[in-house]
């Protein structure tokens, strides 16, 4: 048996206190859920396009140094201005390094 439960009608992304607030167990149902990556990565671009450029820059930059991406200070004062121009465009931070490979490597 697998159990369903949605906030409201058509209601994609919601908040974790706003969810916390609406849940109740008599809103639980059973449903044949199904598990789309598709959709993940449509919520996570979501939540991505809300950050600002600082906390996205924050989020991208231990990832970038992983990388060894920010080897001078002109590639990290790159880092934001490509998380900015990048930021509507990326479904993950993976994404990111993708695309943002010939910006930031690229002099």
């Amino acid at each position: 048996m697998l159990l369903g439960w949605s906030p409201a009608a058509n209601q994609e992304i919601v908040d974790i206190d706003k969810a916390i607030e609406k849940f109740s167990l008599k809103k639980v149902n059973k449903t044949a859920a199904v598990f789309s990556f598709q959709k993940l990565n449509w919520v996570n671009a979501e939540h991505i396009k809300k950050l600002s450029i600082e906390n996205l820059t924050h989020r991208l930059q231990p990832l970038a140094e992983q990388r060894m991406w920010l080897k001078t200070d002109e590639d990290k004062k790159r880092l934001p201005l490509a998380a900015g121009l990048y930021q509507r465009r990326i479904s993950t931070l993976e994404d990111f390094f993708d695309r943002a490979l010939f910006y930031l490597r690229t002099r």
